[in-house]
């Protein structure tokens, strides 16, 4: 039944890109039929080896610490462990599935550049805490919690159909793109650091609940609907360490502002939290208003320069000023709350 269920799956991946709901749903039906007449095996590296060498072959890197499997090799319903100083290679000529993956500290899984690895189990957790080497493919397919800190080098990463929450901080180097109706969300514990481009399709959605760091120019940037559409951050924080436009995000607010490199934006944005700028920011258009408006008191900081044209404060808790260059060229005001000037230097440029 398995191997029936796995053609099927092959055979979806390969069309993926144009997204069937009868399909995925029988797709789904099966998987779930599957689940109830199978029992699940947890996987456990005992050295190093390759994927597709079942347990008790020779050389097999496995074995089968709880649950059952009847060719011994890890598939769509299991559970992978690669432990410390274990190196693991996927070798198959075709895509590789699993329930979810934990990769320990010192552990090394090494992908197949041509194939997927599709994480298929609703639910489930995989922990990244090792190295994912080799380009190719992560794809998670129905809903799957990450947690780690460790590095995807090259890999790309997929997300369509269901919620991906990311748990901690983890750095992806490859793309990493939503579609099919795929989310991303960043949970209050996550930092998704991105030294590569992400990319969003239609219908798709990355909710930022914690941090996202983006050291790369290609974010919701390169064959993708803008950030304006496909984020929201309003309980999210962001730290700018590129010199790319600032992008801003749909629900027009981010929380915690961090600017670590030389930026300019040409919109209007909140701040619900605090600003730090370690660079140069500058608002790019006559009238460009940037508001704090936060619940609670909020802090302006950093060694940075700040040209703005309008600053506005709609708090009454107040903000403090407490270091950093703030230019005004247009209009500094306070609609609700008080300006604290506890450090920085302001200038204020306007004739109006």
């Amino acid at each position: 039944m398995k191997s029936i269920l796995k053609k099927i799956i092959d055979l979806t991946i390969n069309i993926k890109v144009k997204f069937n709901p009868i399909i995925f749903l029988l797709i789904t039906l099966v998987f779930n039929s599957l689940n109830y007449f199978t029992q699940n095996a947890t996987f456990r590296s005992v050295s190093s080896g390759s994927w597709g060498t079942s347990v008790g072959s020779p050389g097999s890197p496995w074995a089968i610490v709880s649950g059952s499997d009847v060719d011994g090799i890890p598939d769509l319903t299991d559970t992978v462990e690669i432990l410390n100083s274990h190196t693991i290679d996927v070798l198959s000529s075709s895509n590789t599935s699993l329930a979810a993956l934990r990769l320990n500290n010192g552990g090394v899984l090494n992908l197949n550049p041509s194939y997927n690895l599709v994480f298929y189990n609703y639910g489930t957790t995989s922990i990244f805490n090792g190295t994912v080497n080799n380009a190719g493919t992560l794809w998670f397919a129905r809903g799957t919690n990450i947690e780690g800190t460790g590095t995807i080098t090259s890999a790309d990463v997929l997300i369509q159909y269901y919620n991906t929450t990311l748990n901690s901080d983890l750095i992806f180097n490859g793309s990493v793109v939503l579609s099919a109706s795929g989310t991303l969300t960043i949970a209050s514990t996550g930092n998704l650091i991105l030294n590569g481009p992400i990319r969003t399709g239609n219908g798709s959605a990355v909710i930022n609940n914690g941090t996202i760091t983006v050291n790369t120019s290609s974010f919701f940037t390169l064959a993708s609907f803008p950030s304006t559409t496909s984020l929201n951050s309003s309980n999210g924080n962001i730290v700018w360490n590129n010199t790319s436009t600032f992008e801003i995000p749909a629900d027009g607010t981010y929380k915690n502002v961090t600017i670590n490199a030389a930026t300019s934006c040409a919109s209007d944005f909140n701040v619900s939290g605090d600003w730090t700028n370690n660079s140069t920011f500058s608002s790019s258009s006559a009238g460009n208003n940037i508001t704090f408006n936060g619940s609670s008191s909020q802090s302006f900081s950093g060694s940075g320069t700040n040209n703005f044209k309008k600053l506005t404060l709609d708090n009454s808790n107040g903000l403090q000023l407490s270091s950093g260059t703030i230019n005004i060229e247009e209009v500094m005001e306070s609609t609700s709350g008080t300006f604290s000037q506890n450090g920085a230097n302001i200038f204020l440029k306007s004739t109006i």
